[in-house]
């Protein structure tokens, strides 16, 4: 029975392999030590395959019944030895477990040409050891793009939709190979099906290799263009801001220009006792005065523009606005990030502010970094009451969907671990984030 038992384990080291592919773009995610992580992961790994291996030997299910609830196992320690979404860790793994499942039917292959009269269900230890090489050798070329160019898609992209998307390709590959899968090997040698079979396998590889790369250079694009777009959508608004300060500046040199003209006419109309005719063309002159726009709501020059481009906004609309900022040099978002981030903020917040017919218009925005270790925003405006909301979630009153702009702040504050809430109370609406800052 030992015998038996340590050749049913065997079976499941190609988990390991697997794992190291799992793991590879989520190197920088990890929730704990990379040895913790192992001092856990032996015991665990070494639990499940006796478990496993005991279940084949006293039950005769089929390979993938037996399998199935171990894989879940090693799911489950992964999502939650790693610090992100879970629609990121099950894309990956669904992505991995399709690549194995390939290399699954070419070793069943393999050992249908040592041992014809067998089946997968019999499979001999050529079949455990050709899966474990040919994984072990794939996951040196995939494990260098997952862990150099996956890594760096993990930490950008952190849209759910995008990654849930690739759910159905990673699935049908794995299907397909499931339903591949020889339960005798005679079959295979039944004209020539064996070579259909493994002509088959390899376009089914080169598919998974090309849909991988193409998702990858796909998204980079448009993470890309979706960046430059934001950079040059704050470089509009702080050139806007640029030439309002500019206008004042030049108004206010040639008010001092004319300043002595102003004292002149003054200085007569005293004389002359006209104290009517003074108090007039005070008032004129005042009234004419040049009158800066600009706010200095922070040092931050980049966020001053965002917030004074929207207080105009919001003047424009008749909206009351009072900006609270109290922020240190933050070394965790960017200044793309952070901007964009506060700029789709009060564009939702103007854009719901302005509906409210009848009731207070108003916006506040409070932000702040607390001892340097949280940065705080909170963000309440008014609105007109309508909310549209699907399981839970807050849905664009302007068109069908889930609103860009919260999309883009949950997927900034999800990338930094920190925690976003959307509320509203009658016809007030409120936003509240925690992000941590200077995170190892």
């Amino acid at each position: 029975m030992m015998k038996q038992l340590s050749s049913n384990m065997l079976e499941y080291l190609v988990l390991i392999p697997s794992a190291i592919l799992c793991y590879l773009p989520m190197r920088r995610l990890l929730r704990y030590p990379l040895r913790l992580i192992l001092i856990r992961a032996v015991p665990a790994f070494l639990l499940l395959s006796i478990l496993a291996a005991l279940t084949e030997i006293y039950f005769p299910f089929d390979a993938n019944i037996i399998l199935f609830p171990v894989l879940i196992g090693c799911f489950a320690f992964y999502a939650h030895s790693i610090k992100t979404v879970i629609s990121k860790a099950v894309a990956i793994f669904v992505n991995v477990m399709a690549l194995i499942s390939i290399s699954a039917n070419f070793a069943a292959c393999f050992d249908a040409a040592r041992h014809p009269s067998l089946g997968i269900n019999s499979a001999s230890l050529d079949y455990t050891f050709f899966l474990l090489a040919l994984s072990s050798i794939l996951s040196i070329p995939i494990g260098f793009f997952f862990g150099k160019y996956g890594s760096i898609l993990v930490e950008r992209l952190h849209i759910a939709k995008v990654w849930l998307m690739t759910l159905p390709f990673s699935s049908s590959i794995l299907m397909i190979n499931l339903f591949m899968r020889p339960l005798k090997y005679e079959t295979l040698y039944v004209n020539r099906v064996g070579t259909v079979v493994l002509i088959i396998l390899s376009i089914v590889f080169l598919i998974w290799v090309a849909m991988n790369v193409v998702f990858y250079f796909t998204v980079s694009i448009l993470l890309d263009a979706a960046k430059t777009e934001q950079e040059r959508k704050i470089l509009k608004i702080q050139e806007k801001q640029y030439y309002t300060q500019m206008k004042y500046i030049s108004d206010s040199a040639k008010a001092r220009h004319d300043f002595r003209q102003i004292i002149r006419t003054l200085k007569n109309m005293a004389e002359a006792g006209n104290t009517d005719a003074v108090n007039t063309y005070l008032a004129d002159y005042i009234r004419e005065l040049p009158t800066n726009e600009t706010l200095m709501y922070t040092k931050h020059d980049a966020l001053n523009a965002i917030l004074n481009f929207y207080a105009a906004e919001a003047k424009n609309e008749n909206i009351d606005v009072s900006f609270s900022i109290d922020i240190n040099k933050q070394q965790t978002l960017s200044d793309v990030e952070l901007c964009t981030m506060i700029g789709n903020l009060l564009e939702n917040a103007v854009d719901a502010a302005k509906n409210a017919d009848g009731k207070e218009r108003f916006i506040e925005l409070t932000i702040t970094t607390h001892g340097g270790c949280w940065l705080y925003i909170v963000e309440t405006n008014s609105f007109d009451g309508n909310i549209k909301m699907k399981s839970g979630e807050y849905h664009s009153t302007k068109g069908s969907g889930r609103g860009l702009g919260i999309t883009s702040v949950k997927s900034t504050v999800e990338k930094y671990n920190g925690q976003v809430e959307f509320s509203h109370h009658e016809h007030e609406f409120y936003v509240n984030i925690a992000i941590p800052l200077n995170e190892e």
